[in-house]
């Protein structure tokens, strides 16, 4: 009986380089198929590249090939084949590899009256638990640091006060040697009074 071989899963994946994928096929047969895996680049089962079987009943193979650590070398087709003496079956996985993206802190301006100002981050490429440190400056030729604080970088979002209204501000996040800076302005105060019976702002 020529095997049937068939894929478990995903039969094409996209993976970040330096991360883990793994291929699953299963071969059914009898007597049961060996099967063998290969691509174009001719693999070698090694340290990063293992492939493991485990045998189901009289005829069935599930056979797992794991790339661990991908590189961009491992970027390719991979082939799991069935065989037995009546003859071969093969399937073909398609394995992308995306390079790392640079790591970057990105601060953004969400919103100010004007006494304070709410202000978020993204970051990518760092460790979860390193801290941000968010400093204020009056905006202008010295631009004179007036505040400074750290925060959680899981916590996405700061609301600094006791702000001066009408004022320009440059907010800075750093982060592990990642720098990002917004300009934000107060808004003015607006104070009614009564004149006359009506209400005026001042």
């Amino acid at each position: 009986m020529k095997p049937v071989v068939t894929v478990i899963g995903n039969s094409s994946v996209s993976v970040h380089e330096g991360n883990t994928t793994t291929f699953i096929c299963r071969a059914i047969a009898i007597p049961r198929p060996s099967v063998v895996w290969t691509n174009e680049n001719n693999i070698h089962i090694g340290n990063r590249i293992q492939s493991n079987e485990v045998n189901i009943g009289n005829d069935t193979v599930l056979s797992t090939l794991t790339i661990s650590s991908t590189e961009q070398a491992d970027e390719g087709s991979y082939k799991c084949t069935g065989a037995t003496d009546n003859g071969t079956s093969t399937v073909t996985f398609h394995l992308h590899i995306e390079s790392i993206p640079e790591p970057y802190l990105q601060l953004y301006f969400i919103d100010s009256n004007s006494t304070c100002a709410t202000v978020m981050w993204e970051v990518f490429g760092v460790p979860n638990n390193a801290n941000i440190t968010i400093t204020w400056s009056l905006a202008g030729l010295h631009n004179e640091t007036v505040g400074e604080t750290i925060v959680m970088q899981s916590s996405s979002f700061l609301t600094i006060f006791n702000l001066l209204p009408n004022t320009s501000y440059v907010i800075t996040a750093g982060l592990l040697g990642l720098t990002d800076s917004i300009t934000i302005n107060t808004s003015i105060i607006y104070t009614s009074i009564i004149t006359g019976g009506k209400f005026s702002d001042i």
